[in-house]
């Protein structure tokens, strides 16, 4: 802690010592303006007020890693800077001066992505609308252009922005789940020719499971696996034609104690 005050003195003390020569103080040689301890007092106070704000910027870290918690210190810093008078505002070393600038165009530039990458965001629609390809790109743009944010940036985002994506997402993948699921209930389904009553009924079920999904969780269902499906329903509907026709033609032989014929045997 000594050795840092040492650092600070020597600083100021240098700061003080170019102010006196750059004002003509600190020499009594003929023709060069008289320095009161007054004056020398004031230069002094005005070298430590600059200082003060030099070390206040200086604390707060480098503009490509302000986060949006950071934006309070550097409006001090500013407000600080703009209070000190023209003598004092030209004693704050210049990289200094220009760290504070990129410090103020940092947080405008990144408030102001964060405030677009909300709105896209925000704009998103709801997971259960997500239907379409073009939905399904317009949630996948919102995600990479999140992603291509700094971790400092992304801060600037609203949080309600930030949850309205994660939420569609999550249940984006939750619709995924449900189709793959479906996908594997229609994979299942016995071969066209083992059909019977029983598997039947599960083809049903699985129509049935369908007709009850979303719309959202329908656009994830491929085109191969409702081809599928509709063969195996195809399949049952020709079994059960079949089926009627058969019991058709059993109902309509005569009785045992009616074959008195050639043609009726034979049928």
């Amino acid at each position: 802690m000594a050795k840092a005050k040492n650092i600070q003195q020597i600083t100021l003390t240098a700061v003080c010592v170019a102010v006196l020569a750059a004002c003509g103080g600190g020499g009594g040689s003929s023709g060069s303006p008289n320095t009161s301890s007054t004056d020398t007092g004031a230069y002094v106070e005005e070298a430590k007020a600059a200082n003060k704000v030099r070390l206040q910027i200086e604390a707060i870290g480098a503009a490509d890693t302000l986060e949006v918690g950071d934006v309070a210190a550097v409006q001090r810093a500013e407000d600080a800077f703009n209070n000190l008078n023209d003598l004092e505002k030209n004693l704050v070393p210049l990289a200094s001066r220009d760290a504070l600038k990129a410090m103020v165009t940092t947080i405008n530039t990144n408030a102001q992505t964060a405030a677009e990458i909300s709105a896209q965001l925000l704009k998103l629609p709801a997971a259960a609308d997500v239907d379409t390809a073009a939905e399904e790109a317009q949630v996948s743009d919102a995600r990479a252009a999140y992603d291509k944010l700094t971790d400092a940036q992304k801060t600037w985002v609203s949080s309600a922005a930030l949850q309205h994506l994660t939420a569609v997402e999550s249940d984006i993948r939750t619709n995924l789940t449900s189709a793959e699921a479906f996908a594997d209930a229609v994979a299942a389904l016995p071969g066209n020719d083992q059909l019977s009553k029983t598997a039947a009924k599960q083809v049903e079920m699985v129509d049935a499971a369908y007709k009850k999904m979303s719309s959202a969780q329908k656009y994830r269902v491929s085109a191969a696996t409702l081809d599928v499906l509709a063969n195996k329903q195809a399949a049952v509907a020709a079994n059960e034609k079949a089926a009627a026709d058969l019991q058709k033609s059993v109902a309509a032989l005569p009785k045992g104690a009616d074959i008195d014929t050639d043609a009726e045997v034979q049928a």
